[in-house]
């Protein structure tokens, strides 16, 4: 306030008398003199206790659906790569077609899946990570060698210092939140546009910087960047199809660490 910042959908729980913590969505705006002094601010603080338990209700549910939906996939691929394997289907190639796109939709659907059991276990705090010291330059250059070979055409540019310290995380989550900005970054990307990848180290912690050169947003979408399902580009715009999960589980994976993302 004191700065003069203008506060938009910030989520903060507050401690009341009674011990309780309330969660609420803040907006938040200065107010200011002729001479242009801040003299205070309007403050609007809204309770969404019940949009929380609603959204609990509902991962549970989804939490519930997507284990179900586990085994049946699995059969399901495991069926087509079988097919696919055997030399019935060599002299067949339109059969062999329908068997392959059987194969890719089910790991389309796996990945779904995962991605939804994932954002149930961060919106219950239960999501868990097992921090181990790790070559964090090593770990960007495999997620950039597997970006570029499931076909992507962008060009990635890595740039690190030579003498970067372990750190200390859980590889296979933060390999999955590298990942999910470089996908993210390619669907609002032209392709003859190059990904930035930058690493910054402090005394404390390093920073891992992921730049595009796609359209950006409006300012005051900032705040709903990393919500689920959130569409903070203009209207009528075409959205590129996805589940709109990935960077919330980016948030929810990054936070478990204790660390901080933003955009």
């Amino acid at each position: 306030m004191r700065g003069g910042e203008v506060v938009r959908v910030e989520e903060m729980r507050l401690q009341v008398p009674d011990g309780r913590t309330v969660p609420v969505l803040v907006n938040s705006k200065p107010q200011y003199s002729l001479a242009s002094e801040i003299t205070g601010a309007i403050v609007v603080l809204q309770d969404i206790t019940a949009i929380e338990e609603s959204d609990r209700s509902r991962a549970e549910f989804l939490a519930m659906v997507s284990h179900e939906l586990k085994s049946p996939l699995s059969n399901i691929k495991a069926a087509a790569s079988w097919a696919l394997g055997g030399a019935h289907l060599q002299d067949d190639p339109e059969t062999r077609d329908m068997f392959q796109l059987v194969n890719e939709q089910a790991d389309h659907l796996t990945q779904l899946v995962n991605n939804l059991l994932d954002m149930s276990s961060i919106e219950a705090g239960a999501l868990s990570v097992t921090p181990e010291p790790m070559d964090l330059i090593a770990l960007l250059e495999e997620s950039l060698a597997s970006f570029m070979q499931s076909g992507k055409t962008f060009r990635v540019m890595l740039r690190a210092s030579d003498e970067l310290p372990l750190v200390k995380a859980d590889r296979r989550r933060i390999g999955q939140v590298v990942n999910n900005l470089l996908n993210n970054a390619a669907k609002f990307s032209a392709t003859t546009a190059p990904i930035h990848v930058e690493l910054e180290d402090s005394a404390t912690h390093v920073t891992v910087r992921v730049k595009d050169s796609g359209r950006g947003f409006a300012p005051e979408k900032k705040a709903l960047l990393f919500r689920k399902i959130s569409q903070i580009h203009e209207e009528g715009k075409r959205q590129p199809v996805g589940t709109g999960l990935g960077l919330a589980i980016c948030k929810g994976i990054v936070e478990a660490h204790g660390g901080r993302i933003w955009g």
